[in-house]
């Protein structure tokens, strides 16, 4: 009988891992399985990169099922694509992680929270201090598509600036 290989060293030199939704549900119950393990097992791993599909409600799945994992490296750079998010679980992760992330970019995604935005934008003022960039692209809030992008020097007023924009416009 073969002995199943460690997989964990398989991704020793992991430094970005993209993972795209499965249409199909035994892929993604395995998925769901195996993602926690990578990114709890992976030393080099940089840059995680998740790609939903916006039109199931399955990608909200994907992007919560990070929320309670630590990774053993240092994740600088988180990219969300195409999904449903609760910025409660992002903001669950990022207090995990938040201390190394140096970019943050969401893309065509919607939010499925009760969270305000600015409520979700102060957390990651608070647990990303050295954040260089946050990228939100095409993001449904409310009725309204929004696209923001902000980097380099000034971080902290930009957000500041977001943040009050959501507390008058008070969107969710």
């Amino acid at each position: 009988m073969h002995k199943q290989p460690n997989l964990a060293r398989a991704w020793t030199q992991l430094t970005t891992l993209q993972v795209t939704q499965p249409y199909f549900f035994h892929l993604a119950n395995y998925l769901y399985r195996i993602l926690p393990q990578i990114i709890q097992t992976a030393p080099r791993l940089e840059r995680l990169i998740i790609i939903g599909n916006a039109i199931s409600g399955q990608s909200r799945d994907l992007v919560s099922l990070t929320k309670n994992v630590k990774p053993l490296a240092e994740i600088k750079h988180l990219e969300i694509h195409r999904s449903g998010i609760a910025l409660e679980d992002i903001q669950e992760w990022l207090q995990l992680i938040g201390g190394h992330l140096l970019s943050l970019t969401f893309s065509g995604c919607s939010t499925i929270t009760s969270v305000p935005w600015a409520t979700f934008l102060s957390c990651v003022k608070n647990s990303c201090p050295r954040l260089e960039a946050v990228t939100i692209e095409d993001m449904l809030v409310g009725l309204e598509c929004l696209t923001v992008q902000y980097d380099g020097e000034g971080l902290a007023d930009a957000l500041d600036d977001v943040i009050w924009k959501f507390e008058e416009a008070d969107w969710y």
